[in-house]
């Protein structure tokens, strides 16, 4: 297994890391966790995507804002 536990991101480990650099770059900016804002939007890079993004889409970046983002790719299920 390429990158364990990292299941929201499907077989895209790249996009996994980039995720991964931008969420830990947050906390070491005094950022906290975040939750999924509505079905369907793309997840803060701030919420915990590793295992699951609830219903979400996930999403690596910070930027573009949730407001003006363009949803990609199909929403998840709830976290068990």
């Amino acid at each position: 297994m390429p990158y364990a536990g990292a299941t929201a991101f499907g077989k895209d480990p790249q996009t996994y890391r980039r995720y991964l650099v931008n969420h830990d770059f947050g906390h070491a900016h005094g950022n906290s966790h975040e939750a999924c804002p509505a079905e369907g939007q793309r997840a803060p890079v701030m919420m915990r995507q590793t295992k699951c993004v609830e219903t979400c889409v996930p999403n690596p970046w910070p930027y573009p804002p949730r407001e003006t983002s363009t949803p990609v790719g199909p929403s998840r299920q709830l976290c068990s």
